[in-house]
């Protein structure tokens, strides 16, 4: 059994910040509450279709497009939730970035509050997202693969992030080879799944 392969190793996209963006805004911030079940049940299945990973990731146009076009999504409570998402990303010259993540202090600022929405603030007030639900084990993971960046992996993962934004579908989807020249410089922390490649199907399998 010493063998045996060690759980899958998760390493951070750019569709994933995309993802806890939507997360953060739709189900932890007060003025997006009370969201219309319609719209609620369309962010669920858009989230879940993500998180998944059953299919390739959509761009960042597709998941904003998707998300800001659901059913109910013309209501004014499903409009703040639509506004608030949008407000932090800004055009320029045609080109689309997360104002909010401009750079290596702000993405680690953004995954430094995360732990607000799944950790509990008291025994008789519950996280916004459990622990052990698909999105509470999704925002966990996100925050621990975060944790294990250098400097260098954080700096990686915010310019890739921004290419992404802006069309380049190709960034921050580059293979991980894992040995001890090639990744070092990008985890402080390493775990078994992170210094041994082991065989595993092809992405997207499903």
């Amino acid at each position: 059994m010493d063998d045996a392969p060690p759980p899958t190793d998760h390493v951070l996209r750019p569709h994933h910040v995309d993802l806890l963006t939507i997360l953060v805004f739709a189900f932890k911030e007060p003025d997006c509450k009370d969201i219309p079940p319609a719209f609620l049940l369309h962010l669920y299945r858009t989230l879940l279709n993500e998180i998944s990973e059953v299919s390739r990731p959509k761009s960042h146009f597709d998941l904003m497009k998707t998300v800001c076009h659901g059913p109910s999504a013309d209501s004014e409570k499903s409009q703040r939730v639509i506004a608030a998402i949008k407000a932090v990303y800004t055009c320029s010259w045609g080109t689309v970035q997360h104002s909010d993540l401009t750079s290596a202090d702000q993405i680690t600022n953004f995954f430094a509050n995360l732990p607000s929405l799944f950790v509990e603030k008291a025994e008789d007030e519950p996280p916004v997202l459990m622990r052990r639900s698909i999105f509470g084990y999704f925002s966990r993971r996100c925050f621990v693969s975060f944790i294990k960046l250098s400097f260098f992996g954080v700096v990686k993962l915010q310019k890739d992030y921004q290419s992404w934004c802006r069309g380049d579908t190709s960034a921050g989807y580059d293979p991980i080879v894992k040995d001890q020249m090639s990744n070092t410089d990008l985890l402080i922390f390493k775990t078994q799944a992170d210094k041994k490649s082991w065989a595993k199907p092809d992405a997207y399998e499903a």
